[in-house]
């Protein structure tokens, strides 16, 4: 959503123009973008911080993708762990790189896994029995598994 703001007069107050509105999935990709405050931050290259936010938004679609495909359980799982084991390893070569990645950086890496897995579980219309079930415990162990950060 690109907004342009025009200041009239002081005192007068603020006028908002609002152009290119965006889609909810954009917005979803974007505003709520876990990554999206790592740009800024004094240790973290803007390239990393770029790097992130493409990185959770490339995985929220693949998530997305997932959950339109009502296969199996076991073969959703095994997708699954083949996507933790890439999203871990961007991180990994992200690091390796620079050793940005502390302490508060690698929660925010483990809940935007979190907020991904939430949102395939619970994606809007499905109740407890259409719900897709997966196993985060070993999805989890994939994750600290393949995590060098």
């Amino acid at each position: 959503m690109q907004l342009l703001f025009l200041e009239k007069s002081a005192g007068s107050g603020l006028e908002l123009e609002i152009s290119k509105p965006r889609k909810p999935e954009w917005l979803a990709e974007n505003l709520t973008n876990p990554f999206r405050d790592w740009d800024g931050r004094d240790h973290i290259k803007a390239a990393h911080a770029k790097k992130a936010a493409q990185t959770y938004k490339q995985h929220l679609k693949e998530i997305r993708r997932l959950s339109q495909n009502m296969s199996d359980s076991g073969v959703i799982q095994k997708q699954l762990m083949s996507l933790v084991e890439k999203y871990t390893e961007t991180f990994n070569e992200m690091d390796a790189k620079a050793n940005f990645i502390e302490t508060i950086e690698r929660e925010e890496i483990y809940n935007a896994f979190v907020e991904l897995l939430d949102q395939l579980e619970s994606k809007p219309g499905m109740d407890q029995t259409t719900a897709i079930k997966v196993n985060r415990k070993e999805l989890e162990e994939v994750f600290e598994r393949t995590r060098d950060f």
